[in-house]
């Protein structure tokens, strides 16, 4: 299956890029932002990883989970939703982030009553097994446990309002940073930096840079919108001393990691639980 689908992705990939406004000064952004391309641009891609936001334009499971989310507001059919899920995974190069997220999608909507009454840490576990048993040569993917414990470090409630993103955010930052200590250091201001910022990801540009591919003529304003964007970049404090430089961590050392956590976070659970009793 991993043939098929790497044979298949290059070209939807292409046709991703090239569907893209040519005449575009931040062309280059919205090719990562939309089809997945890697950050070619050394000034933006040190900006963006000093201050912690270099994920926002890798693509995950989060652009797809963001993508369904629009397609939700437009009322689209079930079917024609999954199809447009399937073409982005395949556009964006069909990465394991990105699959995982398809697979987990897929199985709470068509999981039916083999899925039904499992908690969100569990349909985590069940997407991530599904993912490895239908690719396998990934179980040696950082970037697949990557989004594994992100999706895991999310299915935690913490209260209401700010203090609950503030909560969520400190606790996704500390289910990540073994896995990205090798490369460098992750400052806990960085939760705040992205919980300012990552909702512009996926309320403007995200959105904007797909009107652009069905509307040229608003190009411009995606140019200014990150143009403005840059400049705020430029003006912020580094808060990511350099990059460690280290070698990833070992297969096995991640694995365990994200079996220790699920056990975490299946005990808060049961401590809410009794609490709430």
């Amino acid at each position: 299956m991993l043939k098929i689908s790497t044979f298949v992705s290059p070209p939807i990939h292409e046709i991703c890029r090239q569907s893209l406004p040519k005449k575009m000064a931040e062309r280059a952004a919205l090719e990562s932002l939309l089809c997945g391309a890697r950050v070619r641009e050394p000034l933006l891609q040190e900006q963006l990883r000093q201050n912690a936001l270099l994920h926002l334009f890798v693509v995950s499971g989060a652009h797809l989970l963001w993508l369904d989310q629009w397609l939700r507001r437009i009322h689209l059919p079930l079917w024609c939703r999954g199809g447009l899920w399937v073409f982005f995974s395949l556009a964006c190069g069909w990465q394991p982030p990105i699959v995982r997220a398809l697979v987990a999608l897929g199985a709470r909507q068509w999981g039916g009553r083999w899925l039904h009454g499992l908690r969100p840490d569990q349909e985590s576990l069940v997407a991530g097994v599904a993912t490895l048993v239908l690719f396998p040569a990934w179980i040696s993917s950082l970037s697949l446990a990557l989004s594994w414990a992100a999706a895991l470090a999310l299915t935690l409630a913490w209260g209401e309002g700010w203090r609950r993103e503030w909560r969520q955010g400190l606790f996704l930052w500390l289910c990540l940073l073994p896995l990205l200590a090798a490369w460098s250091f992750h400052h806990p201001l960085g939760v705040l930096i992205n919980l300012f910022l990552a909702p512009v990801f996926s309320v403007i540009f995200l959105p904007l840079g797909a009107v652009c591919v069905l509307f040229p003529w608003f190009s411009p304003l995606f140019d200014f919108l990150f143009g403005a964007f840059r400049h705020v970049l430029g003006l912020m404090p580094s808060f990511q001393p350099d990059a460690a430089g280290g070698a990833a961590p070992r297969a096995e050392f991640f694995w365990l990691w994200l079996i220790f956590l699920h056990v975490l976070i299946h005990l808060v659970r049961l401590r809410q639980k009794r609490r709430r009793g």
